[in-house]
Formats: structure tokens, sequence, C-alpha cells
């Protein structure tokens, strides 16, 4: 985390001061798979600590502006309720609700990397 940070510093200095995206890893305690709480515990604090760590390098350097895209509430939101992108929830089969989402295990369908796509461009907008 510190070495991203001192990419912004570094680029800062040749007036480079708009980032426009991070996205934060998601986060696979919903995934259909067996992860270790490790590596779960790992991606929530790497989560939490580029939330912080953009909160406060803001602070600190008022010329650099940084929008987040957060993977994690993306996918919260979509699980929460399918029907608000588009989706059909099965009140049966929770598998083949989230089968509409995922190609395997943990990798986003065509049409889910499209709703993120759209959500990421309004993000610039």
């Amino acid at each position: 985390m510190y070495h991203l940070f001192n990419v912004f510093l570094a680029v800062s200095i040749w007036g480079l001061n708009y980032f426009q995206i991070l996205i934060l890893s998601p986060s696979v305690f919903r995934a259909k798979t067996q992860v270790k709480e490790s590596i779960e515990a790992r991606i929530g604090q790497w989560n939490s600590t580029l939330r912080e760590g953009i909160e406060l390098y803001t602070e600190s350097h008022s010329e650099v502006h940084i929008k987040l895209f957060s993977m994690q509430d993306f996918f919260t939101r979509l699980l929460d309720d399918p029907s608000a992108f588009g989706f059909k929830r099965d009140p049966e089969n929770d598998f083949r609700t989230v089968a509409q989402f995922f190609c395997d295990h943990i990798h986003p369908t065509t049409a889910v990397h499209e709703i993120m796509a759209n959500e990421i461009l309004e993000l610039f907008a």
C-alpha cells in the first residue's frame, strides 16, 4: 500500500493530480466457494486500509483527486437486490440466482461486467 501512495506522490510532482479510479478487491465471503479465513481477512484489511489511505493522502495533498470504485460494494448491491440490475431471483434455488452473476466460482459473467463497466463510466462523468 505504501508503494501505491508513493506512486501518487511521484506522478503528482509531474502535475498529474487526478486519479479517476481505484478498484477494491471484491469481498469473497458471499461467493459460493471455500476461501480460507486468512485470505478473507487480508482482503478486508486491504479494502479498509486503501479507503483510509486515500482519505489521509487526499487530506494532506489537496491538489490530488481520487475517485474510488468499490467492487465489494458493487457485488453486495448486486447480490442483495438482483432485480435492481435486471436479474431474476429464483426463490426456490439461490444457486440459480447466483449462477446468473458468475461464470465459475468467482469470475463475473459478461452481463455483470457490462453493468460494472457502466457504473465505472458513471464515475468518470
